[in-house]
C-alpha cells in the first residue's frame, strides 16, 4: 500500500470511487508535527504623556508645548467643576508650559531609565533626582549661576523631544552654527555625545542648506584702465 498505493489508482480516472474513507494508524501519529500557540505580550507599551499627544506629529517644540498645556488644562477642567465666579484665562501662561515642558522632560527620561547602561552613565554624569528629574553634576556647584546651569537636565540623544530641543535652540540662535547652538543647549540641557547630535540634528536644516549651503560667487572682474587700451607714443603723459 505504501509502494504501490490503492489498486483503483491503476484505473481510468472514471472507474474511480466517488467517497474514499480513510482510517489513520499508529504509525501517522508519531510523525504527526504538532504545533504550539505563543502568545507574546507587547513591553514597550506607549503610554502615559505620549500615548495622548504623539511628538512626531509637530515640527516645533512651541506646537508640542502649546497642545501639552491645552490638553492639561482641558483635563484639569473636566475633573475640577467650575463656579459661575471663576475666571478661567483664555492664553496660556508661563506656568502652564513650563509645567509641560517638565512633564515632557520626564517622560523623555524613561527612556535614559530603561538603558542597560543607565548605573555607568549615572556614575559618569553624576546624576541626581530633583523634583522627579534626572540632573547632571559637575565642577559648577558653587558657582552663581542658577540651577539650570549648575546641574543641567540629562536629555536621551534619540528621543524625538530632544531634536525638538535641539532645533528650537537653532533658531533661538539665528541659525548659527554648531558651537552656538550647543552652547545653547548646554544652558539647560545636557545631551550625551551633544556635538554629534547637534550636528546631525543641524545638517538636515533646510534654511540652512538653502542660505549657506549655495557656494559663494566673486566679484565680477572689473574693466582695465582708460591708459592700458588706449593708443599712445612712448612715455606719453610723463611730462
Amino acid at each position: 500500500m505504501w509502494w504501490n498505493g490503492p489498486t483503483w489508482l491503476l484505473r481510468e480516472p472514471s472507474g474511480w470511487p466517488s467517497n474514499v474513507e480513510t482510517h489513520r494508524k499508529k504509525a501517522s501519529f508519531v510523525e504527526e508535527k504538532k504545533s504550539a500557540i505563543v502568545l507574546k505580550t507587547k513591553t514597550n507599551q506607549i503610554s502615559g504623556l505620549e500615548a495622548v499627544a504623539d511628538t512626531e506629529r509637530y515640527s516645533t517644540l512651541k506646537r508640542l508645548l502649546n497642545v501639552t498645556t491645552w490638553l492639561r488644562r482641558a483635563i484639569y477642567n473636566f475633573k475640577r467643576p467650575l463656579t459661575k465666579n471663576e475666571c478661567v484665562p483664555t492664553n496660556l501662561t508661563a506656568e502652564e508650559l513650563r509645567a509641560a515642558e517638565i512633564e515632557w522632560v520626564i517622560t523623555a527620561q524613561r527612556a535614559v531609565r530603561e538603558q542597560r547602561n543607565f548605573d555607568q552613565l549615572s556614575r559618569k554624569l553624576g546624576l541626581v533626582v530633583v523634583e522627579g528629574i534626572l540632573r547632571c553634576t559637575g565642577r559648577l556647584g558653587n558657582s552663581d549661576l542658577d540651577l539650570d546651569g549648575k546641574q543641567p537636565i540629562l536629555l536621551p540623544k534619540q528621543h524625538r523631544f530632544t531634536r525638538l530641543v535641539i532645533e528650537a535652540c537653532h533658531e533661538k540662535m539665528h541659525h548659527s552654527g554648531v558651537r552656538s547652538t550647543l552652547a545653547e543647549l548646554r544652558s539647560k540641557f545636557w545631551v550625551p555625545k551633544g556635538r554629534q547630535i547637534v550636528k546631525k540634528v543641524l545638517s538636515g536644516s533646510f534654511i540652512c542648506k538653502r542660505v549657506i549651503g549655495k557656494s559663494h560667487r566673486g566679484p565680477l572682474t572689473a574693466p582695465l584702465p582708460a591708459f592700458r587700451v588706449t593708443k599712445a607714443h612712448h612715455f606719453q603723459g610723463l611730462e
